[in-house]
């Protein structure tokens, strides 16, 4: 793990160091191993969960003279005959560290005429770093085309076969036996060899020696003219786009792995164009795949790799855009924010209209999401326009949908619905299945809010329904989280249970923390309806801990009402401290109907815990604020 470590021993990439914290503080979740040559920092939540064991030393003496004769398989190597003593020396040489050992193996392999008691003796190949100098030595006994396959192996960084090795070093080594080659180095150790795939790999060690070697520019040299780390890059991604498969055979990850192979070498390479160009065939712009099977994380990683690198002014400009729209959906406004303005400013400088329009709509919905009501529904409505004007016609379904939610948010349900209405029916005219279900499983939540169920759960089910043939799981889990709320509403809490812990399992395997957030909310309020206190106020937290602006006030005042219900003394404290977020809220836009729902309910309950509540002739007073609030909703 050492590799994917920051200076300070955090897990670098986003995606893999939630998916460790996740597994450390879910209850009952996945046992992951780990090595590292490198302290690895664990965070505060999962402390409790995590177990460290120091490595210091490697198999005792009888383990490894017993590992030694069996790297000895035909005897020829001299380790089954030499004496105990000898390779007792050994292991105290190596420290008994298994990958030492096989190269001691290796090297004896690679020289027929070194003894044991010979190689014992050389004391430069041993010491405090015995395994890296073991390293430097075995490479540098192999003649030159396995040195070039050894770097070979290191560029793709990854288990791959003989056809994969003979592409890269072709241009340089038309001629090399590639296969006899892999086959000689995995006898010695060099190469592990996989049984079944045909598949060769290289010892983490290994692969970092050997790709050292090679040149990062290349030399004036007749034989290996363009021989160089970039040359070998570019021809390592020529060979996945050369087996890529075609569009409408993608169907899970592993049948774009091609491409996200491709991604990584034009990046290595320094070809950012190259590697955009793969991206937007991958994402929003393109077969939208990544974020329909869930792996929004992964894009966002990926585009960010990207940021300020490409020198394609349209491609920068899409790549800022579709990371900001990444960054939403995965509840990080504020970077949201940042690479959206970036990508519209981009978008203004280039001249691009149909671009500005987009980036301008998708900041319309930042500043819906964190309560900005009316500059949401302005951006939305120049992006509406402008997708218009310029025949975009699926960008026009998709800001009059948007603007449609941001008059939802605002309490306005008839001129939501007209305009959910008007999205829905240019979805359909053009085939877009996908927006067909955007604005189904929208017109089920307004009607849900209007209080017209049966309405909203047939929208609803269309929408699931559309969802399941598309592939689209995090629409899935939507849907099934807002026909939960549905029941929750008509008092149904047990069959909201049963459905939103399908949401849930759906949300936390894709990564859609926004998803997950609301399941937890509900599922708490379900258990509150139910009497099941304990797991109301488990869920109550959980949804509060994600700390996301759409739900945190929701969660916090479900909180206090549980706290409430269990005479615990916290739920006045978390009372206000639901009024502080629902007045951050509506500081922003003071249209929030909901939020303004969860005030008022907050200041009853700092109603009923207040000292004069005893006092029934003081409960009108102190309700007054409370229904002040709840006024302001229905208006």
């Amino acid at each position: 793990l050492e590799d994917q470590l920051t200076e300070e021993g955090e897990i670098a990439p986003e995606g893999l160091r939630k998916f460790i914290e996740r597994c450390l503080v879910q209850p009952s979740g996945v046992r992951v191993i780990v090595t590292s040559r490198v302290q690895v920092k664990i965070p505060a939540s999962g402390l409790h969960a995590a177990r460290s064991i120091e490595l210091t030393d490697g198999l005792e003496i009888p383990d490894a003279i017993g590992f030694l004769r069996q790297l000895d398989t035909e005897g020829r190597l001299g380790l089954r005959t030499a004496s105990d003593d000898t390779l007792g020396r050994v292991q105290e040489l190596t420290r008994g560290i298994p990958r030492a050992l096989e190269f001691i193996a290796g090297i004896l392999s690679e020289n027929p005429t070194l003894s044991v008691d010979e190689l014992v003796g050389r004391e430069d190949l041993f010491g405090e770093e015995v395994v890296e100098r073991l390293v430097a030595a075995g490479y540098h006994h192999l003649e030159e085309n396995a040195q070039r396959v050894m770097q070979a192996l290191s560029v793709y960084d990854r288990p791959v076969g003989a056809t994969e090795v003979m592409h890269l070093l072709h241009p340089w080594l038309p001629g090399i036996d590639v296969q006899s080659c892999l086959r000689r180095l995995a006898r010695s150790y060099f190469v592990y060899a996989t049984r079944g795939r045909n598949e060769y790999s290289l010892h983490p060690l290994d692969q970092r020696y050997a790709y050292q070697q090679i040149p990062e520019e290349a030399k004036a040299d007749e034989d290996l003219a363009d021989y160089s780390l970039r040359d070998l890059h570019r021809r390592a991604a020529d060979f996945y786009r050369s087996v890529r498969q075609p569009e409408s055979l993608w169907k899970t990850i592993d049948d774009i792995a091609p491409l996200l192979s491709e991604f990584r070498h034009d990046m290595l390479a320094g070809d950012y164009n190259s590697a955009a160009q793969i991206l937007t065939s991958l994402d929003f712009d393109g077969a939208n795949c990544l974020n329909i099977w869930g792996y929004t994380e992964l894009l966002a990683e990926l585009r960010g790799q990207l940021v300020g690198k490409i020198s394609n002014p349209r491609l920068s400009v899409a790549n800022l855009g579709n990371l900001g729209f990444a960054y939403r959906l995965l509840g990080r406004y504020d970077q949201a924010r940042d690479m959206l303005e970036q990508a519209a400013f981009a978008a203004y400088e280039v001249g691009d209209r149909n671009e500005i329009g987009v980036r301008l709509g998708h900041l319309g919905v930042i500043y819906r999401v964190t309560g900005q009501i009316d500059r949401a529904i302005d951006l939305c409505r120049q992006a509406a326009d402008i997708a218009k004007e310029t025949g975009q016609y699926g960008m026009e379904s998709n800001w009059l949908g948007h603007l449609a939610t941001a008059y939802r948010s605002a309490g306005k349900f008839p001129v939501a619905i007209d305009l959910y209405e008007e999205a829905l029916n240019i979805a359909k005219q053009h085939g877009d299945r996908q927006r067909t279900t955007f604005w189904l499983t929208h017109l089920g939540i307004t009607y849900s809010s209007m209080g017209q169920y049966e309405t909203a759960i047939a929208h609803l089910q269309q929408a699931f329904d559309l969802a399941t043939e598309i592939g689209s799981k995090r629409h899935q889990a939507i849907c099934l989280d807002n026909i939960a709320n549905t029941h929750i509403l008509m008092g149904q809490h047990e069959k909201a249970v049963e459905l939103l812990n399908a949401a849930l399992l759906i949300s936390r395997q894709i990564g859609v923390l926004l998803s997950e957030s609301y399941h937890l909310l509900r599922l708490a309020r379900a258990k509150l309806g139910l009497g099941d206190l304990d797991h109301a106020k488990l869920y109550a937290s959980q949804s509060l801990a994600l700390n996301l602006p759409e739900t945190n006030h929701q969660a916090a005042t479900v909180l206090g009402i549980v706290l409430l219900r269990l005479d615990d003394p916290a739920a006045s404290s978390q009372f206000a401290a639901a009024v502080k977020l629902c007045r951050e809220q509506l500081g922003k836009s003071s249209h929030l109907w909901e939020v303004r729902l969860s005030l008022g309910t907050a200041l009853v309950g700092l109603s009923i815990l207040d000292a004069k509540w005893k006092d029934t002739a003081e409960r009108p007073r102190l309700l007054q604020p409370a229904i002040n609030e709840y006024g302001l909703a229905l208006q």
